[in-house]
């Protein structure tokens, strides 16, 4: 069996064996009388395909389908430059043409870019280059000085997991996957900054608007006042200023959510002898209510 490989398409090569005393030379043949038209159809065929992929543009109504679509376009029209640089080579100089450019095609794509209406084009175009990096951890985005997770940001790193190759816990992490956002009237300023865990040097940073009707039906804004703006409105709260606590989780000390099955580990340190205990915040259901967790 004779195996060919080129960059350019190669439709009805014929290919031959000589064997002589010591060795085996082996032969590729191209009949232009039989190969022209092989490449003619196929040209016929992908154009028939360019055209159906730009009719379903004309009716898609998100940016991630258009961007999928632009996507397709391009490929095809690859295909097609290929396949005309073959009859070329044949010497046939009466080639068909497309209505649309390759340019035109990129320009168009660079302008659904700027303009995400998806989390999942959002998080495409946050992990854009990252794909075929191993072992990142993905945080939940934060806004201000909040610590919550909110529904947002919560789905908006489901997407971006979709999209990387992750790990459960940041000390298995390689790379650290984090970012925050600005709530302002329009929508949501974000920003993303990919860092080694080990020295947390930033790798990539990549920055996009998102308006309101991207995420939709998420809320974005926290629901409960942080713990250093409590502080800071009620002073009197801090009553010892001398001691000093340190608390963590086995995910860190920020952005942590936790999903069911996941086990929760809690570590305290102090400076002076004291003791502790967690409350737990319900805010399903009617009415939200608070109580002591067993410990």
């Amino acid at each position: 069996m004779i195996q060919l490989e080129s960059r350019l398409p190669l439709l009805g090569v014929e290919s031959f064996v000589v064997e002589d005393v010591d060795y085996y030379s082996a032969l590729a043949r191209l009949s232009t009388q039989q190969v022209i038209p092989l490449h003619r159809t196929q040209l016929q065929e992908i154009e028939r395909e360019i055209k159906q992929a730009t009719q379903q543009l004309g009716q898609a109504e998100q940016n991630s389908e258009r961007e999928n679509l632009f996507q397709v376009l391009l490929e095809k029209m690859g295909n097609f430059k290929r396949h005309q640089t073959v009859l070329l080579v044949l010497g046939d100089t009466d080639l068909p043409k497309l209505e649309i450019t390759e340019t035109g095609i990129r320009s168009q794509l660079r302008k659904v870019h700027d303009k995400p209406d998806s989390l999942e084009q959002v998080a495409k175009i946050l992990t854009r280059d990252m794909q075929d990096r191993r072992g990142i951890y993905v945080y939940p985005f934060r806004t201000g000085s909040s610590q919550e997770v909110t529904p947002f940001a919560a789905a908006l790193r489901g997407r971006l997991q979709q999209q990387l190759s992750t790990v459960r816990q940041p000390d298995q992490a390689n790379l650290w996957l984090y970012g925050s956002y600005l709530i302002t009237d329009q929508g949501l300023e974000l920003s993303a900054h990919l860092t080694r865990s080990n020295n947390q040097q930033i790798e990539q940073s990549r920055s996009l608007f998102l308006p309101k009707k991207a995420y939709q039906g998420l809320k974005a804004e926290p629901s409960q006042i942080s713990f250093e703006k409590q502080l800071r409105n009620k002073p009197g709260l801090l009553r010892k200023r001398d001691f000093r606590v340190s608390i963590r989780s086995n995910k860190g000390y920020y952005g942590l959510m936790f999903e069911k099955g996941e086990i929760i580990e809690i570590y305290v340190k102090v400076n002076k002898p004291s003791y502790f205990y967690i409350v737990g915040h319900i805010f399903a259901g009617e009415e939200p209510f608070s109580c002591l967790l067993k410990l």
